[in-house]
């Protein structure tokens, strides 16, 4: 379809940057199929591409409909990039990668920049005390994708994840951050969250030492 080729030039474009280059902008050229099957390959080559840039300091993608499993291979590919500072026109992308922080917010960036950055969040495991990741709408399926880097945060006081459409990956958040002993506040307001797994998050003797907001 006209997308696939979009996304497929967008990919040449890449293949065809100097390895110095500084900046790429390849907005709005993907819309999301209905079977979220749309551009694997092309996103496939576009990560490929986009990890040998070692000199980018700033990417934009914003604006396509990428599935999420095709934006978590292209995140992915972000990841070893030393000077990597800005994604979607977020400058906080550069102080995650480094790591190190005791607070971090990012309520209301959106999907993208969240999954783009969980993989980052161990980086300030040791550190991290405060993370705001309310209004994002990540929805159910990525719940897996962010609930390994939460377990990570052994130092996690407060959690926010209030309006994200978890439905029943609430409860795989759930089973990864129970175990931080050091967290007494968690906030799950708009994601769904059934009577019964209130009732079982917050009577469950494993997880007295968390105050849940639902």
């Amino acid at each position: 379809g006209k997308c696939v080729c979009a996304l497929a030039r967008a990919c040449v474009s890449v293949l065809g940057a100097s390895l110095s280059v500084k900046r790429v902008s390849v907005k709005r050229v993907v819309a999301q199929r209905s079977d979220n099957e749309l551009g694997k390959a092309e996103a496939e080559t576009l990560a490929t591409q986009l990890a040998r840039l070692s000199a980018l300091t700033e990417l934009d993608l914003s604006g396509n409909e990428f599935g999420d499993d095709c934006w978590i291979r292209i995140a992915a590919s972000l990841l070893g990039l030393p000077a990597l500072d800005t994604l979607n026109g977020h400058k906080g992308f550069g102080p995650v990668r480094r790591g190190g922080l005791v607070e971090l917010d990012l309520a209301g960036v959106g999907r993208d920049l969240v999954l783009a950055t969980a993989p980052l969040w161990p980086r300030s495991a040791g550190t991290l005390t405060s993370l705001d990741l309310s209004k994002n709408l990540v929805g159910p399926c990525v719940a897996s994708h962010i609930a390994e880097n939460l377990a990570t945060l052994s130092n996690l006081v407060t959690l926010n994840l209030i309006c994200n459409g978890l439905g029943s990956g609430v409860r795989v958040v759930y089973d990864a951050v129970v175990g931080i002993q050091t967290l007494k506040d968690v906030k799950l307001g708009g994601n769904g969250v059934g009577p019964k797994d209130k009732l079982d998050m917050v009577l469950a003797p494993e997880a007295r030492h968390i105050q849940f907001w639902c």
